[in-house]
């Protein structure tokens, strides 16, 4: 997921224009998200397994 060729398919097929520089830091910020990813899975597997209920008071919406 990381590799150099998929960023740059990645951006061309969004029309998004390649520059060389920014790749570094596009797989830098690619790796960050993995690991925080990886790291909350191992502390709450659970976490979105269930749909959260919202309670709203219909008097705050008027």
């Amino acid at each position: 997921m990381n590799d150099t060729n998929f960023i740059k398919q990645s951006l061309y097929q969004q029309g998004l224009p390649i520059y060389d520089a920014d790749i570094l830091h596009i797989q830098n910020t690619l790796l960050t998200i993995n690991y925080a990813e990886r790291n909350l899975k191992k502390i709450s597997p659970n976490l979105n397994q269930k749909v959260p209920i919202t309670v709203v008071d219909k008097r705050l919406l008027l």
